[in-house]
């Protein structure tokens, strides 16, 4: 029996598998690949902002990227800056504290009660990230500003907070670029 010269012989079943199983490693070695180097982790830049802190006893301020304002360290209520610079963040003396930020005590609430969050920082707690993602679902007053140089604490929303953000950030002359420290790697 001789076969048409346009149709080909059937493909022996063994070779079938064969190629099936040949396939089938193929992409599981691409998948095992792929896996491996996916980032496991967020690009620190996008999410570890470092974060500026203000300790309101001792009036430094102190860098770390790890708790979400206000923080009790030895006793002493640590508590959100926001720290700029006309020049470069690298220099010390060129930084500057434009105002500092806190969780009211009726944020603090909210987040325990509302989201759950019992602190705030570290696997369980919230991050920096998380919290501006909920800002519009806190009640009014829950986040709060004010001058390092001054007593009293505003809605961070209120006309005296934005005026006092908007201060922080228009300090620097005309030919200066503002720099904000907390986005800016050094």
């Amino acid at each position: 029996m001789t076969t048409p010269p346009d149709i080909q012989p059937p493909v022996p079943k063994k070779r079938s598998r064969l190629m099936a199983a040949i396939s089938l490693a193929a992409w599981v070695i691409i998948a095992v690949v792929a896996y491996r180097s996916w980032p496991s982790k967020p690009s620190p830049t996008a999410l570890s902002i470092p974060l500026w802190y203000y300790d309101l006893a001792s009036n430094r301020l102190l860098r770390n990227p790890d708790h979400l304002s206000p923080v009790n360290v030895g006793g002493h209520e640590l508590v959100k800056a926001y720290v700029f610079s006309c020049t470069e963040c690298q220099e010390a003396e060129s930084r500057y504290i434009g105002f500092l930020e806190r969780i009211s005590p009726e944020g603090q609430a909210a987040l325990k009660t509302q989201f759950k969050v019992e602190t705030y920082s570290g696997p369980a707690g919230i991050d920096r990230f998380e919290l501006d993602m909920l800002k519009d679902k806190l009640p009014p007053n829950a986040i709060q500003v004010r001058d390092v140089q001054k007593e009293g604490w505003v809605d961070t929303f209120s006309p005296e907070g934005v005026k006092l953000r908007a201060k922080a950030t228009t300090r620097c002359a005309e030919e200066q670029t503002m720099v904000d420290c907390d986005h800016s790697d050094f």
